[in-house]
């Protein structure tokens, strides 16, 4: 065996290869995929992957507190606000896909993988990568600071009493179309006797 014939191992992936042409130096790598590929790994500088943990503990407690508002609301229905537990239920469907996104991208930094990941969420591998890519998670993340939390609603105004005349009275003539109804005009004179 000459020295042209011998085999050589590549220095990125290890596999055994024999020299392509017996003059010029003597190749380190089997392809010149190998060699651009060592040269990207030996002067790229080392990018960690973003920690989502904060953003996490944030997205859950807005999670919790939704929660805990929309079974408060459905114990003690407020007559006033009919539609305040659906308003809750899309907030908390909205925080629950914030929430899965950036679980999604603290499991990958965390070192798992995504076909890990596609065995717990049903879903295929490219549409995860595209949703919950790093720049639109950090995006949603931005637009979450930029619009600040949730702000409380106010409290329901006081509902009439039923033999409260002169406040019906009230309300009737000064309807929203500035119209007296006939039913008030009925019932001024005799609130003002």
């Amino acid at each position: 065996m000459t020295k042209n014939e011998r085999p050589l191992r590549c220095q990125r992936c290890r596999r055994v290869f024999i020299r392509p042409n017996a003059t010029g130096c003597i190749p380190r790598y089997c392809s010149d995929r190998c060699r651009s590929a060592s040269y990207r790994s030996r002067t790229s500088t080392p990018t960690t992957p973003p920690h989502y943990d904060a953003a996490a503990v944030r997205l859950t407690r807005a999670v919790l507190n939704k929660a805990q508002a929309m079974a408060h609301r459905s114990q003690h229905p407020v007559p006033a606000l009919p539609l305040e537990i659906l308003q809750i239920c899309v907030a908390l469907r909205r925080d629950l896909e914030d929430t899965t996104a950036v679980a999604l991208r603290q499991a990958l930094a965390h070192g798992a993988t995504w076909k890990e990941i596609t065995e717990v969420i049903p879903a295929a591998e490219s549409t995860l990568k595209s949703h919950c890519s790093v720049d639109k998670v950090n995006k949603m993340l931005r637009d979450r600071v930029q619009r600040g939390p949730a702000r409380p609603r106010q409290p329901a105004a006081p509902t009439r009493q039923p033999g409260a005349v002169s406040c019906l009275v009230g309300e009737w003539a000064a309807s929203p179309t500035g119209r007296v109804s006939a039913l008030s005009r009925a019932v001024l004179p005799a609130a003002g006797q």
